[in-house]
């Protein structure tokens, strides 16, 4: 189902992305700006034109939109 999925919602360019699985700042180390800066690394980095993560939690959606990301389904 998720390569169906994948399909529906990135088309072509699902061949040349980046699937990011799990970011994990530990609680006591949020909101310092680490887990951005890790981020902002690998978007540096990688050659890939997008880079696809899935969350359930309202708030990492914010903190991902932050960084320029968007939402393409709920």
């Amino acid at each position: 189902w998720l390569d169906r999925l994948d399909e529906e919602v990135l088309g072509a360019e699902r061949r040349q992305c980046w699937r990011l699985l799990r970011v994990c700042v530990a609680p006591s180390q949020q909101g310092k700006g680490i887990g951005s800066a890790c981020l902002a690394a690998v978007m540096h980095w990688q050659k890939a034109p997008v880079i696809v993560l899935e969350t359930q939690l309202a708030r990492n959606v914010a903190f991902y939109s932050k960084l320029g990301f968007r939402t393409l389904l709920e």
